[in-house]
């Protein structure tokens, strides 16, 4: 893509900027539009959204369920696959929890022993008897 010039939002004299307003909309949740208009309008903004559930036919009222059963089937499974994802990862990193593993503990139970026998035989030093 080509870079716009820097001169191409300067205002000259063979330059015509006009400002223009339009028309804002706000829709809440129980279905009327409360409206603030300031310039411009769009040809039926909404208008047909407002009348659409002011008189639902039965084959809407089916098409709602149906989405609205899609969508707690699809929070169910996603509520689903986020615990199955954490017990993945709890199983994957067991340490995330703390503490020593038994293999660690068992280690330095060893080393310690080692040590001690090691420490045992250089400090006892030679053993005299007398017969």
């Amino acid at each position: 893509m080509d870079e716009i010039p820097p001169d191409t939002f300067a205002k000259e004299g063979d330059k015509v900027i006009d400002e223009m307003k339009l028309r804002v909309v706000y829709k809440s949740s129980n279905g009327r539009a409360n409206s603030e208009s300031s310039g411009l309008t769009s040809p039926g903004a909404g208008s047909d959204d407002i009348s659409m559930l002011k008189n639902p036919t039965s084959q809407e009222l089916a098409t709602i369920q149906r989405l609205k059963e899609e969508r707690d089937t699809t929070l169910q499974l996603n509520h689903q696959l986020q615990h199955e994802l954490d017990m993945l990862r709890r199983r994957r990193n067991p340490k995330a929890g703390g503490g020593f593993s038994f293999v660690f503990a068992v280690l330095v139970g060893l080393l310690g022993l080692f040590v001690g026998l090691i420490l045992n035989l250089s400090l006892a030093g030679p053993t005299t008897s007398t017969e």
